[in-house]
């Protein structure tokens, strides 16, 4: 019953966060704020946020942060306001079921949940036990890849080590000893990978985009990494691999069909 309904809101979660990304990116186009399509799209959220507010509990924890990926941002357009109670509640669950031995919570699930709300400055995470969990973790992840030369092992599947190498870029050099050269290496060694890697599976594919991305976001500080000129162009051959992908869900490849659109049209300005 559990795994049925993650799923089923896992899928809905998707769905409705793409429209609403597509959405907006008409709204990019002038269409007023008003407008019928934007009021049916929030309802369709309203009514989604809704189910999954009294049904959370329901889901196992070791599925739960997949469920409540998206419920923040659409919480906020669609009310207006934070959607941190629930997040926070369904990550507390998560974490203490990882921490009292539940091998099934995703490790890096659970890393990027708590660093989004890091990233928002939420004391649950900047202190207490997720900040020295989290911390540790990435000391652990670190070793890791120093022990593999910063390239794509055996450990653990290339979705899951781009995915912990985007976290560790997007965090300040000062949180560790040591991290601001470790971070250029990263950078280095997993970019690599990613410009021999266009043909691969959905999940990879998103990680290498999302990696790109946090090369992007980490600039100046890693301008000078080799191969940092042509982020960009890859980010865009793996937009259009994604726009394609047949393991995609439908509306993510509708999306990315957008995002290619867009940035044919900016290069041809």
């Amino acid at each position: 019953m559990a795994s049925i309904l993650a799923t089923q809101i896992d899928e809905a979660n998707t769905v409705f966060g793409k429209f609403i990304r597509r959405n907006y990116r008409d709204l990019l186009l002038n269409e007023p704020l008003t407008s019928p399509g934007l009021k049916h799209i929030q309802r369709q959220c309203a009514a989604w946020l809704s189910q999954l507010s009294r049904h959370a509990a329901m889901i196992a924890p070791h599925e739960v942060l997949q469920a409540i990926a998206y419920y923040d941002i659409l919480h906020r357009v669609t009310t207006g306001k934070p959607g941190t109670q629930l997040v926070n509640t369904q990550i507390i669950r998560a974490f203490s079921a990882a921490t009292d031995g539940d091998t099934r919570v995703d490790e890096t699930e659970l890393m990027q949940a708590i660093d989004n709300g890091r990233r928002m400055a939420d004391p649950l995470h900047t202190s207490g036990p997720h900040n020295t969990w989290f911390v540790a973790t990435l000391r652990k992840w670190l070793t890791q890849m120093q022990t593999s030369d910063f390239s794509i092992s055996t450990s653990a599947t290339p979705d899951r080590q781009l995915n912990r190498a985007s976290i560790i870029l997007a965090q300040s050099p000062a949180l560790l000893p040591g991290l601001k050269e470790i971070r250029k290496e990263i950078a280095s060694g997993y970019l690599r990978y990613c410009e021999q890697t266009l043909h691969a599976d959905a999940p990879t594919l998103l990680a290498m985009l999302r990696f790109t991305g946090a090369i992007l976001s980490a600039t100046p500080a890693l301008s000078a990494i080799p191969g940092h000129n042509r982020v960009s162009p890859l980010r865009h051959s793996l937009i259009g691999a994604l726009s394609s992908s047949p393991t995609l869900h439908p509306a993510h490849r509708a999306a990315f069909t957008l995002d290619l659109a867009a940035l044919s049209r900016a290069e041809a300005v």
